[in-house]
């Protein structure tokens, strides 16, 4: 469902545009290095997630022996299954 964006009056405009020229970026050098290696590294993030292969719904996943299948425990422990206790001899 596409969003629908409100009209925004003729005041609110030209103040967005009044403030959006004080918007001109990093002044120094050191902070042209700082958003270049920002934009860098957002670049590396994102080819990393584009080379990540997608999981289909009813494909079964690779699991290693001793991994934990469950992403989160039961909600009771294993104990709530038997309610009932052992017999204990009086020896």
């Amino acid at each position: 469902m596409p969003r629908t964006q409100k009209p925004v009056s003729p005041a609110q405009l030209a103040a967005n545009r009044a403030n959006a020229t004080h918007s001109t970026g990093p002044q120094t050098p050191e902070g042209n290095t700082q958003a270049e290696r920002k934009y860098r590294r957002a670049l590396e993030d994102f080819d990393r997630l584009k080379t990540l292969r997608p999981v289909l719904p009813n494909e079964p996943l690779p699991v290693a022996v001793g991994t934990s299948v469950t992403r989160c425990p039961p909600h009771r422990s294993v104990r709530a299954v038997f309610p009932h206790t052992a017999l204990v001899s009086d020896a």
